[in-house]
């Protein structure tokens, strides 16, 4: 073997196991940089994240994030991740498609493989977002479409990327019934709001996710898509 296959480096792999990489099965993408904040204190904890991540972020944040938690990942032994393009409640940073492109071109540059979930928000809508430039912050009022047309540029641009080590997924809006009314975003707008995420999904064939923070939440959205 050693003379088919000659190389300038040998590791003496004596008394050490060789096995296949982890896999992260769900990580929200964001979190390596602050999932110690407010540490013990959840509530504070999710509030901080919708605001963080809605308004207080620009790219260099999502860049270094991901970077990140790419390298965190592979010094841990896992090669293959599913990151949510953002966290908290359903607070997806798809108002524009230059930061899911800051987050696959740095996995793409450490060489893990992932599947990024993009997707909308659940409602209501508009939600406000902000782009930072020069220090200051411009808020940007943002549509379910205009999320939408957000997820399909990434999908266009990256799934199946850097030899099918870079690939995108549908993630669907967080909807459970004995939330009823949320600020005026009911049943029937999670009902068109799903059935357009699961549309995008499956013209790109592709695989579509549920958060799984809810017990039940992905019967529930099977039941409103019907």
């Amino acid at each position: 073997i050693a003379a088919k296959y000659p190389t300038a480096r040998r590791i003496d792999g004596s008394r050490k196991l060789v096995m296949p990489g982890l896999i992260d099965g769900h990580a929200h993408a964001g979190h390596a940089l602050v999932k110690t904040v407010g540490s013990g204190q959840t509530d504070a904890w999710f509030k901080a994240v919708q605001k963080i991540y809605s308004t207080g972020s620009d790219e260099e944040f999502w860049r270094a994030e991901a970077m990140l938690a790419a390298v965190e990942r592979l010094k841990c032994g896992t090669t293959t991740g599913v990151s949510l393009m953002g966290g908290g409640h359903d607070m997806h940073r798809t108002d524009d498609p230059v930061f899911g492109d800051l987050h696959c071109r740095a996995t793409e540059q450490v060489g893990i493989r992932t599947f990024l979930a993009v997707g909308p928000n659940r409602g209501p809508f508009p939600v406000n977002y902000a782009r930072w430039q020069n220090g200051a912050s411009h808020p940007t009022p943002v549509t379910f479409e205009q999320q939408l047309a957000t997820s399909d540029t990434l999908i266009s641009r990256w799934h199946g990327k850097a030899d099918g080590r870079v690939n995108i997924c549908i993630v669907a809006p967080v909807y459970h019934p004995d939330d009823g009314e949320h600020d005026g975003w009911t049943a029937a707008d999670a009902r068109v709001q799903l059935r357009a995420a699961r549309a995008l999904s499956r013209k790109h064939k592709l695989v579509g996710l549920d958060a799984f923070h809810i017990g039940g939440s992905v019967k529930n959205v099977l039941l409103v898509l019907g």
